[in-house]
This record gives C-alpha cells, sequence and structure tokens, in this order.
C-alpha cells in the first residue's frame, strides 16, 4: 500500500504527517506538564520516545496507520495523534461505488482517532 503523505491544516492546528525530525519536539512535550494526559493510555517515556515513533511508522509503512505530529499553525509541536484501525467494509452488491478520496491510496469507510496527547 502506498503510504499517505497528506497534512491537515487548519486555523489552530496542523496535523503534519509524523517523521523522525519531530521526536525531539514530542519528547519535550511528553515530558512536560502531565496533567492534560490524565485519559491517554500510551505516552511515550524518555527511554520510550524512539520506540514509539518507531512503531508508528512502522504501522503506517504497513498501511496500518497514519500519524501525525500534532502542531500549531505556527509548526510547534504539541501532542501527537494518529488514525488507525483502517476499515474498509464489505458493501452489498447493489450499493453504488464511491470515488476514491485523492488523498489516499484508496477509500475507507471507517478509521478510529487514538495515540492522542496533548501540552497544556
Amino acid at each position: 500500500m502506498t503510504t499517505p503523505n497528506f497534512e491537515l491544516k487548519g486555523r489552530r492546528v496542523w496535523l503534519q504527517p509524523l517523521e523522525r525530525r519531530h521526536e525531539p519536539s514530542l519528547l519535550a512535550v511528553a515530558q512536560g506538564d502531565r496533567s492534560t494526559f490524565g485519559l491517554t493510555t500510551v505516552l511515550p517515556t524518555r527511554e520510550g520516545m524512539a520506540s514509539y515513533v518507531d512503531h508508528a511508522l512502522r504501522e503506517r509503512d504497513a498501511g496500518r496507520a497514519w500519524p501525525f505530529a500534532t502542531c500549531l499553525p505556527s509548526g510547534e509541536v504539541v501532542g501527537s495523534t494518529r488514525f488507525f484501525d483502517l476499515a474498509r467494509f464489505d458493501w452489498a452488491q447493489s450499493d453504488p461505488p464511491r470515488p476514491p478520496d485523492p488523498l489516499v491510496a484508496r477509500t475507507y469507510d471507517g478509521l478510529e482517532i487514538g495515540y492522542t496527547f496533548l501540552a497544556p
């Protein structure tokens, strides 16, 4: 599967495709004030950040997830999130086919959003 190469940019947030260059900034976020991480089940530690990023990129390369660095419009990294559990449903033959989304290699019918942590 082709790795999608897209970003999502709005007025207040910019999701950049996760790259190794984001690792130092993500580490700084994860080591900061943890008061906003109460619902986060997976938060990388200093020792585990490289493995966290490696795993996210392996999942991306295998076509199982789209990891992002969550940034402010200025480009400052303030966290991370991931689209995962990408699903394509088996629709009945009578359902009309939908055109593929130009942002991705194939059309998906659902996904989960998680692995999210944000700086305060």
